[in-house]
């Protein structure tokens, strides 16, 4: 029902919402897949009011979607469906420009699930947003190049089969010389 609501306009008050959910349906093995399937529904009233060119509307249902993911994680770190929450409060927080955040929850995903089928492409954002943040000014050239490289190097080494890899390479080899760049600098 909760879902529907979503889907139809109908803002439910979700926080009510899940807190009624809990107290219901607390030892239900089910209820994170719930939970998820209901930030599941924000996320996608976000992407489409994005296609209807609604920043606003888009960027409040990804904060919605990012307050039911938050709260999975908080009520039900352990479950399975605590990488998918992450890594779609990760997204969702790309989306509305919050790298540092999407980072942080990308991370989460690697090192907590590395087994996670994400895993490789996860890596990948990550470069992507602390190049997005050094082209922004709102970290150094240096700190960019060494969490960038950090992020290629574990690709690599932890994903070689990735489709992600030659791209990584590249990425990484372009780092290093930024890198060795900087440093020379600094003598």
């Amino acid at each position: 029902m909760i879902r529907a609501d979503i889907a139809l306009g109908n803002e439910p008050n979700i926080t009510v919402e899940i807190d009624e959910l809990i107290a219901d349906f607390g030892g239900d093995e089910g209820l994170p897949d719930v939970i998820l399937g209901i930030g599941g529904a924000y996320y996608r009233q976000g992407r489409y009011r994005e296609k209807a060119g609604d920043i606003d509307g888009r960027n409040a249902y990804y904060r919605d979607a990012i307050s039911v993911y938050e709260r999975l994680t908080a009520e039900f770190g352990d479950s399975e469906d605590a990488a998918s929450a992450y890594y779609f409060s990760a997204l969702c927080y790309e989306l509305i420009g919050g790298y540092e955040i999407a980072i942080q929850y990308y991370q989460k995903v690697v090192d907590d699930w590395p087994d996670d089928i994400r895993s490789p492409r996860l890596l990948y954002r990550i470069t992507k947003l602390y190049a997005k943040l050094e082209g922004s000014g709102q970290i150094s050239t240096m700190d960019a190049s060494i969490e960038i490289r950090q992020a290629c190097k574990k690709l690599l080494e932890d994903y070689p089969a990735s489709r992600y890899v030659d791209e990584m390479r590249k990425t990484l080899e372009h780092w290093n010389l930024i890198y060795a760049w900087l440093l020379s600098q600094q003598k």
